[in-house]
């Protein structure tokens, strides 16, 4: 029995392991549901609460539970538990930090790829206790709250990966290149294989006209998770401007995600990759005239 708990322990560390390093992946909603499954969840309010409450594991189910969460909610799939989760984590939350963190996922609304979340005291208390901020800073998108408590942890904890994240993106977000760079590259010291310290720093090479150090990083990221059509843009416009024009309109052809680029083009905001989709165009890149669509960077299948 003993054995058997530390397989369903390291089967559920793994999903954040694999999320740290490949971000939202092609199966994860699957590959998510079938470990919370394998461990006795997904069967009901009553019955997930009752046994949650009990569980040795509860620690390693928890964040399972927001990761299912937030890849539902951000591929906008109406599963039939999908208000249950944040009811769930709340009704067996181990502390008051655990019950605000599912009162916030009850309220989220999600921008782009990522979750935002609301104001008020319960996003104040699942931001004052380490684990559940840590799990935030990896959740949701880095708004001034979240960059804030991302500086109070890396200040504690200089190698933090999720904190040195959200402040690269922060500062990607302000054209702060040197600022992003750095936090990167204490991220790649602490996950070097991961996929986003690697795509922060092939947004600071488009931003430095380094094109060689664009198609690397791109490259880089896309062996963590050569699914992320946001990464497989940046090594496109890498291509184009290193006169590989044909080999970048290839790999676009390929995947046909023809929409997604349409929708940076056409609408304003603040993410990067709007960036990425005018530097296509800029360097002669076909961009067929589809329909804009905001779709997930990474399109969810089902195994």
């Amino acid at each position: 029995a003993k054995l058997h708990l530390e397989a369903r322990r390291k089967r559920l560390a793994d999903l954040a392991r694999t999320y740290a390093q490949k971000g939202p992946w092609a199966t994860e909603v699957d590959d998510v549901a079938e470990v919370l499954r394998d461990c006795g969840y997904l069967h009901g309010l009553a019955a997930d609460t009752e046994r949650l409450r009990a569980d040795p594991l509860r620690p390693q189910v928890l964040p399972a539970l927001v990761q299912l969460e937030r890849s539902w909610l951000v591929n906008d799939i109406q599963a039939p538990q999908l208000h249950d989760l944040p009811r769930l984590i709340m009704d067996a939350a181990p502390n008051r930090a655990w019950r605000a963190l599912g009162a916030v996922l009850a309220n989220a609304t999600v921008s782009d790829y990522d979750l935002m979340i609301s104001h008020g005291p319960d996003a104040d208390r699942a931001l004052d206790q380490a684990d559940t901020a840590d799990l935030l800073l990896a959740t949701c998108s880095p708004e001034p709250r979240l960059v804030k408590v991302a500086q109070e942890r890396w200040h504690e904890d200089a190698g933090a990966f999720w904190p040195r994240i959200v402040s690269a993106r922060d500062a990607l977000e302000k054209a702060d290149w040197d600022m992003a760079e750095r936090h990167a590259l204490v991220a790649l010291g602490a996950e070097s294989d991961s996929l986003w310290p690697h795509l922060v720093l092939a947004y600071v090479a488009l931003a430095d006209h380094d094109d060689q150090a664009l198609l690397r990083e791109a490259d880089y990221a896309l062996d963590a998770n050569s699914d992320n059509i946001e990464v497989l843009v940046l090594k496109a416009v890498a291509l184009a401007h290193l006169g590989k024009r044909d080999q970048a309109q290839f790999l676009l052809d390929q995947r046909q995600e023809y929409g997604l680029i349409q929708y940076h083009l056409h609408n304003p905001g603040m993410h990067p990759m709007e960036r990425s989709v005018h530097a296509l165009r800029d360097a002669g890149v076909a961009i067929p005239d589809v329909p804009p669509l905001r779709s997930p960077v990474v399109r969810p299948k089902h195994r």
